[in-house]
């Protein structure tokens, strides 16, 4: 088989701790024809060392040293010197497995598509198995818009991350992150992907092993980190709008979920800060504009009922959410 090279970018900032096997997990790779782009984002650790030292192991690494700029900046980086017919994503604190590359692979050419999407494995870092193998799982071919739809209206089990994607560089070499977002960055760079594609395969196999750190707070605290999501969603709309109005009503639904899945966190946010009351009165007015009729199907039971109650007064939403927070203190009780 004739094997086209397939570069995978990987941004690094401080993960000295996890980032020899991470690599590892890359290099003993069943599909060989590949390099390995590691972007140091700044680091402050060893994770520089480490990278130059697995370089001198491996020619088929190369390393990208930048001063700190966020994944976004350290991907952009990766994606201008990629050489591959194909781009794949890790990061740095994940691994893995080793048909990962191959599997993939094998996908996009037996379907002929784009862009093949996976499912992963997650693991705790307090009880990592690295043995783990992969699962096998079936494939659905989606076109473009099926596959707009599916990121702009709903998220399962595939999520909307890169690092489970394979792409052609062909269609990703004008793509760039969006630099200074910190949230939703993946799902916007995946919905520009989606549109420049014919065809996209969705696997429910899984071949990436995803650790959630347990002493992250990324998902227990909101800051205005978090409303990078909203701008995105905002410019997802805007993009739609101007060149893409067959998928308008898809903008709209996913600015309702961005919006909905927001709102708590900046009410939080408002208080004593200008920037953050203007945004909230924005998205407000919105919600209280006249519903599409077709919202509806998409919106789950939580997205429904918390939007009928801000359309019914913000007072009431609040007061809702207050006894929700109350409630959940009770039961850790």
């Amino acid at each position: 088989m004739n094997e086209p090279l397939i570069s995978i970018i990987v941004p690094v900032y401080n993960a000295e701790s996890c980032l020899e096997k991470s690599i590892k997990s890359l290099t003993g790779q069943t599909y060989k024809n590949i390099e390995i782009i590691l972007v140091n984002d700044g680091s402050s650790d060893n994770s520089l060392d480490i990278c130059k030292s697995e370089e001198s192991k491996d020619s088929r690494i190369k390393v990208i040293d930048k001063k700190n700029g966020g994944a976004s900046t350290a991907r952009n980086a990766g994606l201008d010197i990629a050489a591959g017919e194909y781009i794949a994503f890790l990061d740095a604190d994940d691994y893995a497995c080793p048909t990962m590359i191959e599997y993939m692979y094998i996908e996009a050419i037996s379907n002929d598509v784009d862009i093949v999407k996976m499912d992963f494995i997650t693991q705790h870092s307090s009880n990592c198995d690295f043995s783990v193998e992969h699962e096998l799982g079936t494939t659905k071919i989606l076109n473009s818009a099926e596959a707009v739809k599916w990121i702009l209206t709903k998220k399962d089990g595939h999520g909307t991350a890169v690092w489970t994607s394979l792409f052609k560089n062909s269609i990703i070499h004008n793509i760039r992150f969006p630099e200074g977002m910190d949230i939703a960055e993946d799902k916007y760079f995946m919905f520009l992907a989606f549109l420049n594609s014919s065809k996209v395969a969705f696997c429910s196999g899984k071949e990436y092993i995803y650790i959630v750190w347990d002493t992250s707070t990324i998902h227990s605290v909101y800051t205005k980190k978090n409303t990078s999501s909203i701008i995105l969603a905002q410019k997802t709309k805007d993009i739609i709008d101007k060149s893409y109005p067959l998928y308008k009503d898809y903008a709209v639904v996913n600015l309702y979920k961005v919006y909905l899945a927001n709102i708590r966190g900046i009410f939080e946010l408002e208080k004593g800060d200008s920037e953050m009351r203007a945004l909230i009165q924005e998205m407000i007015h919105f919600l209280k504009a006249p519903v599409p009729e077709y919202l509806q199907k998409y919106m789950n039971k939580k997205e429904a009922l918390e939007l009928k109650l801000i359309r019914i007064g913000v007072p009431i939403y609040k007061a809702y959410i207050k006894g929700k927070g109350f409630a959940a203190k009770l039961l850790k009780r």
